[in-house]
């Protein structure tokens, strides 16, 4: 696919639901003239697209070319019977080096959701918290889908001594 523009104003392209495979060079190759004055082309991903590879002409460098592909994260935690448990704080890691991907606290419904910006697979680790429950921790990975944990609390019923 080649996006094509004549402007230095930056440019916005939505592109839904496309799924890139099997291109030699690159996915999208964007053609435009060097931007000026901090401008930007900004492709969006949308709808579970995946997100493509970029070569550029034209005398736009690549640093010019944004990518968004916004994926959710979701982490449902309910207790033991299966109620849902509001103002738990979850934690999303990266998996190696654990620098923060997202983090918050759950809602009435007991759902913590965030927006990850996904260019690739990216494993993770997701810690939950609550005093009066024992902290959860497990492993996955943010794909092109997104992640979606599930959390059964166990109530932590060992006694705080002063």
């Amino acid at each position: 696919m080649e996006l094509v523009g004549a402007v230095t104003t930056g440019d916005t392209w939505n592109l839904p639901n496309i799924q890139f495979s099997g291109n030699t060079t690159a996915d999208i190759l964007v053609n435009y003239p060097a931007q000026t004055g901090g401008n930007k082309v900004t492709i969006n991903v949308l709808e579970g697209g995946s997100t493509p590879s970029i070569a550029v002409v034209g005398g736009i460098v690549i640093g010019d070319v944004v990518v968004n592909n916004a994926v959710n994260l979701n982490v449902q935690v309910n207790d033991e019977a299966g109620n849902p448990v509001q103002g738990t704080r979850v934690r999303i890691e990266n998996a190696s080096g654990g620098a923060l991907v997202a983090e918050g606290t759950t809602n009435a419904s007991g759902l913590f959701t965030s927006s990850f910006n996904y260019s690739t697979d990216l494993a993770v680790v997701t810690k939950v918290r609550l005093k009066g429950f024992k902290n959860f921790r497990t492993s996955g990975t943010i794909t092109s889908s997104g992640l979606s944990v599930g959390v059964r609390f166990v109530a932590d019923n060992i006694v705080d001594l002063p």
